[in-house]
């Protein structure tokens, strides 16, 4: 009994089938450069809406806003909305 119970303890995982999983190939270094660009051709301020506007897929604009969320962590841009689930105002600080 002790062996079988081993046995089926040490056993190896199955397969994790991961093939309708899309992979992400939109780097974080990548949209924090697209943020920067995109609020500097606005005038250093500018709502989440347009800084995501030229994205072509759900998953940018996913990335785009953590990458929002890392620059005002470094303190370089800052946050502004007016009311619950109202518009996100952007304005570069460096």
């Amino acid at each position: 009994d002790l062996a079988a119970l081993a046995a089926r303890l040490l056993r190896p995982p199955p397969t994790l089938d991961l093939t309708h999983v899309t992979p992400i190939r939109y780097t974080m270094a990548e949209a924090m450069s697209a943020v920067e660009r995109r609020i500097e051709d606005f005038g250093r301020a500018a709502s989440f809406r347009d800084l995501v506007a030229d994205c072509d897929e759900r998953i940018q604009v996913v990335v785009r806003f953590l990458a929002l969320l890392e620059l005002y962590r470094d303190g370089r841009v800052e946050l502004d909305q007016g009311e619950t689930f109202g518009e996100i105002h952007v304005t570069w600080q460096s």
